[in-house]
């Protein structure tokens, strides 16, 4: 097996195509591949688009809520439980607040620099760890809405 010296120019990939890296066609390529790699990861983990995932799921877990108040107040143990997602849901709710209007007055520069700052600050991994728990408080108000369901409280939704 013969080994390839990185340090006189080639690649692997590069000298198996018969392509020196240093010539031009070579580096545009890499360009080209770097540059998409970054648009890329600044569309898809923009604080900003994380930010409009975020409020859409913090709405569904509202409706959800209202839908569950709307069939009956839960009592009993199940009202312990509806009363913890209660608080969990203002916490939350005041969080994705501050996160939006964090990314708000980051997204007032201009447009690509907004984004990259908040990818540099770690936003975006804020914003995935608030939607994860908005989500499981998703779950949990859906837990608690087959109890009333079996319970005969509240009336399945029609289509």
């Amino acid at each position: 097996m013969t080994s390839v010296n990185l340090l006189d120019g080639t690649s692997t990939v590069a000298s198996l195509l018969g392509c020196p890296l240093s010539s031009s066609a070579t580096k545009i390529t890499i360009c080209v591949l770097v540059f998409t790699s970054i648009f890329a990861i600044t569309k898809y983990a923009s604080p900003t688009r994380l930010t409009k995932i975020l409020e859409t799921v913090l709405y569904d877990v509202t409706d959800m809520d209202h839908a569950l108040v709307e069939g009956g107040v839960p009592s009993g143990s199940s009202w312990e439980e509806y009363s913890r997602i209660l608080k969990e849901l203002a916490r939350l709710q005041t969080k994705a607040r501050c996160i939006a209007r964090d990314t708000l007055s980051d997204s007032h520069s201009y447009w690509p620099l907004g984004d990259v700052w908040g990818l540099c600050k770690g936003r975006p991994v804020v914003v995935q760890l608030c939607i994860w728990e908005v989500q499981a408080l998703q779950k949990r108000l859906g837990l608690l809405q087959g109890v009333q369901r079996t319970m005969g409280l509240v009336p399945r939704r029609t289509r």
